[in-house]
């Protein structure tokens, strides 16, 4: 709190004398009710500064002494005219030509990464990694029949209360569609036991006791009338027991007419047989059944890399043995590497990995054709797989299975093979749907490859 006015002396200060210095003081209020009109009033007082609430109006400006521009206390400082602020000259025209030219970039990438994808070049030069992919849509196409304005919005402006869910229009319904089941293809591959190997004795006797049950089952159907008996068996061993009577009378006819009957009874097995005996269109045939059945099994795939594949022995190989184990596929040929492609069942898939993964010497080029005084230089070089004559050397060829699986059906009706010196021609062989196997062989490398 301030002081009271009277406390306060607010005077000039005079300047005092000698005498006067040690003079009584004098109140500073009359004493005297006399002498009270000849005292000087006291000026007022200042009024105190007071500090500004946390109440007051946090707008007001005020002045230093406390008040505003204005002249009240309080009152807000008058707001001065805002300037304008114009845009420089070219602005927005340097935006949108900034666009445009963003515009072209990405256009002209598209071009190079379309031309570059005919031409086989796309997986070298690594275009398709820099352009830019169009957004995502503002619903996907199965969440798109729920929402009422398609878009994933509506889930938080209306809720799940509101979406085409429960409604008459929704495609969730209370019937349940069952799908047609489809055996899987591995089904077909189910292990069949296989009986039990017996000895050659063992055999033996298995035969002897099956042609006892059948005679039997034969003789006791002759004597229930069932069939009529057989004629008996008349042999010149058993000439004389079989035909006691006539063999005395005139045995020279009783042995012509056994002879006779001896050799009918040849020539009825030989028929026989010969009926029996298949030919060579029904062998081809029984083959094929066989083939037919492997199939129904399973349909495999796989993919071999070789790294040179100039030979003619090994080209034969691949082809030939692909064509009697009813493969079908394509066999490429590249400057850089070659590819096999075959598919079949898996019995004959299995004989062919053998014979690629370990049958064929890929190091080895083939023997020379000619007689035997070829001579020894040439065979030596070729033995070796060196390079002569501009063939590429076959030191460090290998094969390799870079992929195996089981598959729906055939792409291919027969094996066929074809020289491809560029990645477009290979993937336009292949078509749309195997052309990745192509990039899988090429960048694929073996173990031992990748640790250097």
């Amino acid at each position: 709190m301030a002081a009271h006015p009277l406390l306060l002396d607010h005077t000039p200060t005079v300047p005092q004398s000698k005498k006067d210095r040690y003079k009584p003081m004098q109140p500073k209020f009359a004493s005297i009710k006399a002498n009270v009109r000849n005292v000087p009033t006291p000026t007022p007082p200042p009024p105190p500064i007071a500090t500004p609430s946390p109440s007051a109006n946090p707008y007001s400006v005020a002045g230093k002494d406390g008040q505003g521009a204005t002249g009240f206390d309080g009152a807000p400082r008058e707001r001065g005219s805002r300037s304008f602020r114009f845009n420089p000259k070219g602005k927005y025209v340097a935006l949108a030509n900034q666009q445009r030219q963003e515009a072209q970039l990405e256009a002209l990438k598209q071009r190079i990464a379309e031309s570059a994808r005919k031409a086989g070049l796309d997986g070298d030069m690594g275009i398709e990694k820099t352009i830019k992919r169009a957004a995502p849509p503002d619903a996907e196409w199965w969440d798109a029949a729920l929402l009422p304005t398609k878009s994933y919005d509506d889930i938080e402006m209306f809720g799940f209360e509101q979406l085409n869910i429960r409604t008459s229009d929704s495609p969730i319904t209370i019937y349940i569609q069952h799908p047609i089941p489809i055996p899987a293809p591995g089904e077909k591959n189910k292990i069949a036991f296989k009986p039990m190997m017996l000895t050659k004795k063992e055999q033996k006797k298995m035969r002897k006791l099956r042609r006892k049950e059948v005679l039997q089952d034969k003789r006791d159907r002759i004597r229930m009338g069932l069939l009529p008996p057989d004629a008996p068996k008349v042999r010149l061993a058993n000439l004389m027991k079989v035909l006691t009577s006539d063999a005395v009378q005139d045995p020279t006819r009783v042995e012509a007419r056994v002879r006779r009957e001896v050799a009918q009874r040849k020539h009825g097995h030989e028929k026989m047989n010969a009926e029996r005996k298949l030919t060579d269109e029904q062998r081809r045939e029984k083959v094929e059944a066989k083939k037919a059945d492997e199939e129904k099994k399973g349909i495999y795939g796989a993919v071999y890399k070789v790294k040179i594949l100039s030979d003619p022995a090994h080209q034969f190989k691949v082809r030939k043995n692909a064509e009697q184990l009813n493969l079908t596929g394509v066999c490429i040929f590249n400057p850089h590497f070659s590819m096999v492609y075959v598919e079949g069942a898996a019995k004959f898939m299995r004989n062919y990995r053998r014979l690629m993964m370990t049958r064929i010497a890929w190091s080895e080029a083939a023997r020379p054709r000619g007689g035997e005084d070829a001579g020894a230089s040439t065979s030596a070089v070729a033995a070796k797989g060196t390079a002569t004559d501009g063939v590429r050397s076959l030191e460090d060829n290998k094969c390799y299975l870079v992929w195996e699986g089981m598959l729906r059906d055939r792409a291919y009706n027969n094996f066929k093979a074809k020289s491809c010196p560029t990645d477009r021609d290979a993937k336009e062989l292949l078509g749309d749907r195997l052309k990745g196997y192509w990039d899988m062989a090429k960048n694929w490398k073996a173990e031992e490859e990748e640790l250097f």
